[in-house]
C-alpha cells in the first residue's frame, strides 16, 4: 500500500528531525528544505512527487508565505499544512487564503498533525483500485443485508 509522501519545508533542524520521527508511521519524507529557495526549487522539480507539504519557515515568514503561494497550483489530493508559532485567527485566515488546507499552532501540532495524516492515508487507501473495490464490496454487502432484513429472509450465519 502506498504511503503518504511528505515534503517538509522546515528551517529548524531540530524541529525537522522531531517531525520526521513523529510522522514515521504516517508517511515517507520524500524531500525537505530549510530555506524558501530550496523549498521552491524542490516543489518546482517535483510537482507530483508529494501528497502532503508541511511548511514552517519561521525564520523567514515572507518566504513561508511565498512557498505556500507556490503550492496553490496543485492536484486536489495534494494537501498543505502550515505550522506557526503565532497561529492567530488572522494568520490562519491569511494562510488559508494562500492555499493552506490546515494551519496548526506549532507547539500543539503533533497530535493534530498525526490525526490529519491518518485521515489523508485513509483517503489514499480509498482511492486505490483495490481499496475502491473493497469499499464497493462492503457497500454491496450492507445493501444486501438491508434487503434481507426488509424481506424477512433468514440469514445464514
Amino acid at each position: 500500500m502506498p504511503r503518504l509522501r511528505i515534503f517538509m519545508a522546515e528551517d529548524s533542524e531540530a524541529d525537522r528531525a522531531r517531525l520526521a520521527q513523529e510522522l514515521g508511521d504516517a508517511g515517507e519524507i520524500v524531500g525537505y528544505a530549510n530555506t524558501e529557495i530550496s523549498a521552491v526549487t524542490w516543489l518546482v522539480k517535483h510537482p507530483h512527487g508529494w501528497d502532503l507539504a508541511i511548511v514552517d519557515l519561521a525564520s523567514n515568514p515572507q518566504g513561508e508565505l511565498r512557498t505556500l503561494a507556490l503550492c496553490r497550483v496543485r492536484r486536489a489530493d495534494q494537501k498543505v499544512v502550515v505550522l506557526r508559532s503565532n497561529a492567530t485567527p488572522d494568520v490562519c485566515r491569511h494562510c488559508r487564503g494562500l492555499g493552506a488546507d490546515l494551519v496548526l499552532d506549532k507547539l500543539a501540532a503533533s497530535a493534530s498533525l498525526l490525526h490529519y495524516c491518518d485521515g489523508l492515508n485513509a483517503d489514499h487507501r480509498r482511492s486505490e483500485p483495490r481499496g475502491f473495490l473493497v469499499h464497493i464490496g462492503l457497500a454491496l454487502r450492507r445493501g444486501l443485508a438491508a434487503l434481507v432484513r426488509r424481506r424477512g429472509i433468514p440469514s445464514s450465519g
